[in-house]
């Protein structure tokens, strides 16, 4: 048994290894690059220029002075102080924020290889993970860490709470939120997998501590923003269309996702206005169409997927990607 264990220890370390390698073979590209649109309004915030100052990045919205923006993320910005203790230049960010996003596709190989025990499987996934293009904005851009550091805590979570260690699932789910909000479907997805598994529903009552704590925090610093924020249309227009029109516009926009997968073609974030077009009628829009098709058929398909228990991967995939996306599509 000892022997076996040593054996797997050393298969993940030399995993990890490899992850490293062609994590820096694809990504390593950006590396060199500055700050861009977003970071630059991010990390102008006054409190990176006083050392030691982490704590009050909790009393603080993300954009300085700018609480109608609705965003809360101070373990984020604390990660950024932490850089500016060691340098203001822009690699250590980047390769921060690299190192993050192979860490994450180590973590997705051992949660695959703990729930399936398939080494194959998990090898293949995380691997896919750390290379599919998509992720060049997260990665690249400066504050995609947000983004990271949330899937970091978040997949720690779930590993903890798969041991039944929920005092530190919640702890860590708190964490995840603070990064990014996002993170508030990883309860979802735990109690898809209780109903899948059979499992007892004590863990809700700690991961409801951590959502409960986070709204405190968001209420407290955002006040009236906490639960909705107030952007200029040219900066969203989203925020000014119906829900029908909302729905709609996040169709078009997995249909887009999808398609970037596969064709990795203009993968350069671009946030000027309009750059996605709100889509006011289904039919309008051939890109909506096509996101309604595949959503539909995701849930479709992952229910048949659902009756074999050969196939009960994919039926997890699907279910995942639909509850993490809902939150995050606007």
């Amino acid at each position: 048994m000892a022997r076996n264990r040593l054996a797997l220890s050393k298969q993940n370390w030399l995993w990890f290894l490899a992850l490293f390698g062609v994590g820096f073979l694809i990504f390593g590209n950006g590396l060199n690059g500055w700050f861009v649109r977003d970071d630059n309004i991010v990390l102008s915030h006054s409190l990176f220029n006083t050392p030691w100052s982490f704590l009050k990045f909790f009393d603080q919205p993300y954009f300085e002075d700018m609480p109608s923006a609705g965003l809360y993320r101070p373990l984020t910005q604390i990660s950024f102080a932490f850089n500016f203790l060691f340098s203001a230049k822009p690699l250590g960010f980047h390769l921060v924020n690299l190192l993050l996003h192979i860490v994450n596709s180590y973590l997705v190989y051992c949660i695959l290889r703990r729930w399936f025990n398939n080494g194959r499987l998990a090898r293949s996934v995380s691997l896919l993970f750390l290379v599919v293009p998509i992720h060049v904005e997260a990665v690249t851009s400066i504050v995609g860490r947000a983004e990271l550091l949330s899937f970091s805590f978040g997949l720690l979570a779930f590993l903890k709470w798969h041991d039944f260690k929920y005092l530190t699932s919640t702890t860590l789910l708190l964490l995840a939120l603070l990064s990014k909000e996002g993170a508030i479907a990883l309860p979802a997805v735990a109690f898809m997998f209780s109903l899948l598994y059979k499992r007892d529903l004590k863990w809700l009552y700690y991961h409801l501590t951590s959502v409960i704590v986070f709204f405190i925090l968001r209420v407290v610093v955002l006040g009236k923003y906490a639960l909705g924020a107030h952007v200029e249309y040219i900066f969203n227009p989203l925020a000014y269309s119906s829900f029908t029109e909302r729905v709609f516009t996040s169709f078009k926009v997995l249909a887009l996702y999808l398609q970037k997968i596969f064709i990795p073609y203009n993968l350069t974030a671009d946030y000027s206005y309009n750059q996605i077009a709100v889509v006011k009628n289904l039919l309008t829009s051939p890109a909506a169409i096509a996101g309604l098709v595949i959503f539909l058929g995701a849930i479709y398909f992952s229910f048949r997927f659902l009756k074999t228990k050969r196939h009960q991967a994919v039926f997890i995939a699907i279910v995942i990607f639909v509850l993490f996306y809902m939150p995050v599509s606007n």
